[in-house]
């Protein structure tokens, strides 16, 4: 599709630093004029590189940039030894090592599962299943999501 193509030419900017942090996207007008498509298929290409956090829509602004910095994690690490003293799971270990600042939010409901869930659980009809959702943050950004 036309919008993934604009979205990936804007990624790759992003990506490799001709698009830094902070720096201003092309006007939607300009991506137009220069991708020869319409409003609609800029706005939709802007709209996924929102989805993905690489930029952020500002009024009288535009499409800014995020400032991100990538975060290694290295899951074969998570079953390294920690150094004695260290409570810590793993995830905030990892990023407390690269000098980040780890937090999240945890949430256990009660549920009573859609149909898909309920037949992998083998659940009868009407029984409830307990649900645990994790919200990771690296720096106060959203970093992850788990069921």
């Amino acid at each position: 599709m036309l919008y993934q193509q604009v979205a990936s030419e804007l990624r790759r900017a992003i990506y490799s630093g001709v698009l830094g942090p902070g720096a201003q996207l092309p006007t939607e007008a300009q991506l137009m004029e220069d991708h020869g498509v319409s409003r609609n298929t800029v706005r939709l290409a802007l709209g996924e590189l929102v989805n993905e956090g690489l930029v952020t829509r500002t009024p009288r602004r535009g499409t800014v940039v995020r400032d991100r910095r990538p975060l290694l994690i290295y899951p074969q690490r998570e079953l390294e030894p920690q150094p004695s003293g260290e409570l810590r799971e793993a995830f905030a270990y990892a990023v407390g090592q690269e000098g980040r600042a780890p937090s999240q939010y945890i949430e256990v409901l009660t549920v009573s599962p859609v149909e898909e869930i309920a037949s992998r659980l083998e659940l009868a009809d009407g029984e409830l299943a307990v649900v645990r959702r994790r919200l990771r943050f690296v720096d106060g950004q959203p970093y992850n999501t788990n069921d």
